[in-house]
């Protein structure tokens, strides 16, 4: 039987509070479109310029990528998201085609930084892969016209074989691409250096783990064999296999590639990694010829530290390190210990810092939300002398900071409009004035004061070329200096001397110039340096140095090398030679956005499995859709129970047209009492509204609203009535942990029932608690603490409260589950029922073992001390009923990645209940989550 009641009407309720989240901008945002020959290009009313721009910048990359796909959409949806600062983009078929392009320009630590145009490289690898979606072949031709967009078998394909097939794409079809990235050239050699490269297996390659590169595995080493397979095969393979794995069952990956001529994927990669570790050799052999500078990294705590600064008059430095996945800035002596008793410490996305020159203060930017629907980058300061933090600008958009000497003006990097533009802020004046603004195929980078009236900057052109540029701030005039040093980059000023990084002999050195014409090394490094801070007077850097563990803070003595330093070059850079064969295609004016022809219903997932009864068979039917804006969004499910001759249904519609969203659903479903025959037929709807709670908490969501209730069972009631239901989430879990450690969550919702018929009035409260902690405790260990609530505050039959399970369906989630471990499901049923649920958390070993087919990747496995109790409160059962009862036991769960993309826990547990009348001895079981939190 399945108890889909409560649950699942929880679960809808707090996803209707989700949806309203996902709109994109504010209700009374106006949006345009625009209808290329092959794209919808969806955009903000105030920038059409902008939308224009990427309905270009879409065509051509159609253009570009259309010879290498036989299979094609009809159209695709293109958003141009300006409403946050954190580069990136995504694209997906459901329900329809669509790339999510965040326009904002890329910034200069990401793998990314060395793309050239970037909209021309995020649209590329984004239709890349809507391309890869596409094929619906052999017997897939047949389900797709019944069952829409979402056959698509090759979205069940591994991600190093998707996302490394976007990068070779993005790669060939523009000048830069990562598979010519300096980062990712030194990302390898520095493994390989360390004797590492060899651990990183094709199946590890497509997982997101606590080692470096992270969540860039699929893109590094899957390119890498795309690379591989299209310098070894023609660039027909791409197309070919796309098609192939198009008409094949999933998983079943090996025969495409065997028609190549291959063993399997696994057979290419290795020879892959053993042409990419030969080629790091071979340079690091080369740059060995000259003697490499000497570095030594600083001491920390966490994984990984970058973007260094130094303050000359306090003498210390400061950068940004991750420790399991939260970034803080540190602050050291020049003894290498922490400065003290700094417990308010900067944390979160900081992308960029520097002291000021004269006072004990850090000014430093974040990304962070504005609201519930912009997250903008902005100047903060940090002062270090009262342990405190200060907001200077909102709504500015800002990276990448640089003084003046006197410390009375601030430059700075502004992202809006798909643009980076260099601004200045006057102290006195506290005016933001705007000095450069390029095109958006452009981009600029490092400005600083030169002197009061000059401002020296990088600026890069759409071809990924950098160029040294002098703008005079009273004449307001620009110059390209002469300076052709390769690769440009971070620009620091000591005394009458400029210190860059170049990458002029195919690794980031630190280089000075006096004259703007000629310049030498002072630093000779095997891998690279990125952002760096100078002690010049005593003739020391600290700078971001890349290592097989990713970046690392390191100190050196800066040396200079009259002579050229070793040139090394990469293997994969000759399989590239960029011609764009597009032309410039006709783009029609803009009209006006309309939601009308996305809404209609483009797939259905069909669902079957056996009751949990085991006497019959659960069939359920589902889909969902939404305007690209997500203005209007609707999920609707169907389902039906052959063991008890029932159906179910499940419908939802959430309107953010006003300043309020509003909400409208409905569901029937069925739920388990004591034993299978006892089923309480319920059927719901609701009218409910949701209020932007973000000036009183970004962690708060609210909804209220009214509700029709009825229930059959043995005689049929109605009731109508208000509700409120509040939801507050501030813990989350990193890739580096078992289990969220610290933080709070609530869920709660409270019902007024007013009797319509066949009943009398009542009110109910359902809440649930979550509290983590692991202060004091071993690393990664954690205690959680968990309270779910049904209370109905008068006396009325057991079929308005719910009944218990006896295990989590998903971990960690704020949807009430009334969980009893050691217990049969559905024993305890009443009006109303309480639990608690405690574990102790720890991890046992780390595995990351699998394999590629089958498709099985095992991550982790870690342990839980668990206790359970549970009250209930019954007026038609024994007294006993209305006690509590308690169990406890042990768990050991695997994580694992099952068919490349689902993430799934298997839990074994040993349970003892502590009520043997009701449960016979120690119970075993071996269960099943959803993992992925």
């Amino acid at each position: 039987m399945k108890k889909i009641s409560l649950f699942l009407f929880l679960s809808i309720c707090i996803s209707g509070l989700t949806l309203r989240a996902q709109r994109i901008g504010f209700s009374d945002q106006l949006w345009r479109s625009i209808k290329t020959e092959h794209f919808d290009i969806i955009f903000t009313a105030e920038q059409q310029d902008l939308g224009l721009y990427y309905a270009r910048v879409s065509e051509k990359a159609y253009q570009n990528l259309e010879p290498f796909f036989t299979e094609k959409p009809e159209r695709v949806v293109v958003i141009v998201n300006d409403m946050t600062d954190a580069s990136n983009g995504y694209a997906t078929r459901i329900p329809y085609p669509t790339i999510m392009a965040f326009s904002v320009q890329i910034n200069d630590h990401d793998s990314l930084s060395e793309s050239a145009e970037w909209a021309r490289e995020l649209i590329t690898h984004e239709m890349t892969h809507i391309l890869q979606f596409e094929p619906a072949l052999g017997f897939y031709k047949f389900l797709r016209p019944l069952f829409g967009t979402i056959v698509a078998p090759n979205l069940l394909l591994p991600s190093w074989w998707k996302e490394g097939m976007a990068v070779e794409l993005e790669t060939q079809l523009s000048p830069r691409g990562r598979l010519r990235s300096l980062h990712q050239d030194a990302t390898l050699r520095a493994i390989s250096a360390d004797k590492k490269l060899f651990d990183y297996t094709l199946a590890s390659a497509n997982e997101v783990l606590p080692t470096w590169p992270y969540g860039n595995r699929p893109y590094i080493f899957g390119s890498l064999l795309w690379s591989q397979l299209v310098k070894n095969k023609n660039t027909s393979s791409i197309n070919h296999l796309t098609s192939r794995h198009g008409m094949r069952l999933p998983y079943m990956i090996t025969t495409p590639i065997e028609e190549l001529g291959e063993v399997s994927y696994d057979t290419v990669y290795e020879k892959t990694l053993q042409e990419i570790n030969s080629n790091a050799e071979t340079q690091i052999k080369t740059l060995e010829k000259l003697t490499l500078s000497p570095s030594e990294p600083l001491p920390i705590s966490g994984q990984s530290s970058l973007q260094p600064v130094f303050s000359k008059p306090h003498q210390l430095i400061a950068f940004v390190e991750s420790l399991d996945g939260d970034p803080a800035i540190t602050i050291r002596r020049m003894d290498d210990t922490p400065y003290p008793g700094l417990k308010n410490r900067p944390t979160g996305q900081i992308n960029s810092l520097v002291f000021h020159p004269t006072l004990p203060q850090i000014f430093f930017t974040k990304i962070d939300s504005l609201n519930s629907k912009e997250i903008f980058s902005d100047i903060y300061i940090y002062d270090i002398s009262t342990d405190s933090i200060t907001r200077l600008t909102t709504k500015e958009r800002a990276r990448d900071l640089r003084f003046s000497d006197d410390g009375k003006k601030i430059l700075y990097i502004a992202t809006i409009n798909g643009r980076t533009q260099i601004k200045v802020r006057d102290f006195l004046s506290a005016e933001n004035k705007l000095l450069v603004d390029p095109a958006p195929t452009d981009r600029l980078y490092s400005p600083i004061f030169w002197d009061q009236n000059t401002v020296l900057y990088i600026h890069k052109n759409s071809r990924g070329d950098h160029f040294l540029n002098k703008y005079s701030i009273p004449n307001q005039t620009n110059i390209t200096l002469p300076l052709s040093h390769k690769g440009i980059s971070f620009l620091r000023k000591s005394a009458n001397t400029l210190y860059f990084t170049s990458s002029q002999n195919g690794v980031y050195n630190i280089y000075k110039t006096t004259n703007f014409k000629n310049a030498e090394p002072v630093t000779h490094l095997k891998t690279g340096v990125w952002s760096f801070a100078l002690d010049s007077e005593n003739n020391r850097y600290w700078g971001t140095i890349m290592t097989s563990d990713g970046f690392r803070v390191s100190k050196g003595a800066l040396t200079s090398f009259k002579e050229p330093l070793p040139v090394i070059s990469s293997t994969l850079n000759a399989h590239y030679k960029f011609q764009d064969r597009s032309v410039e295609p006709q783009i029609p004016e803009p009209e006006p956005y309309s939601s009308t022809g996305y809404l209609w219903p483009r797939y259905w997932i069909p669902y079957i499995a056996a009751t949990s009864s085991s006497n019959g068979v659960y069939l359920q039917a589902q889909t969902s859709g939404s305007d690209p804006v997500r203005i209007h969004q609707y999920s609707l499910l169907a389902n039906y129970q052959t063991d008890i001759n029932k159906g179910g249904f499940i419908g939802s519609y959430t309107n953010s047209s006003f300043a309020v969203p509003f909400q409208i659903g409905a569901l029937q479903s069925n739920q388990t009492f004591g034993s299978a025959s006892q089923v309480v037929e319920t059927k719901t709807g609701y009218f409910g509204v949701n209020p932007d709670m973000f000036k009183v908490s970004k962690h708060l969501a609210f909804q209220t609203g009214v509700m029709q209730q009825e229930t059959h069972f043995v005689a049929s009631t109605k009731h109508w009535g208000p509700y409120i239901q509040l939801t507050y989430i501030d813990y989350d879990q990193s890739i580096f942990q078992i289990s969220p450690e610290k933080g709070f969550g609530a869920f709660l919702r409270y019902e007024k029932h007013t009797n319509i018929s066949g009943s009398s009035d009542f009110n109910k409260a359902i809440a649930t608690i979550i509290k983590y902690h692991s202060s004091g405790l071993p690393k990664h260990h954690a205690l959680m603490l968990r309270l779910n609530a049904l209370a109905t505050f008068e006396t009325i039959s057991a079929r308005f409260g719910t009944s218990n399970s006896s295990a989590f369906t998903a971990e960690d989630t704020l949807i009430p589950q009334f969980v009893l471990r050691g217990y049969p499901p559905y024993q305890f049923f009443g009006r109303s029922l309480w639990t608690i649920n405690t574990e102790y958390r720890f991890p046992i070993r780390t595995i990351e073992r699998g394999s590629t087919t089958p498709a099985l990747f095992l991550k982790r496995l870690s342990g839980a001390i668990v206790s359970d109790g549970l009250g209930v409160h019954n007026d038609a059962l024994n007294s006993r009923m209305n006690e509590s009862h308690w169990s406890a036991g042990i768990e050991a769960k695997l994580e694992t990645t099952v068919g490349y993309i689902l993430p799934m826990n298997f839990v074994l547990g040993a349970y003892y209940p502590f009520s043997p009348a009701l449960a016979e001895g120690p119970q075993i079981t071996i269960g099943v989550q959803l993992g992925g939190f």
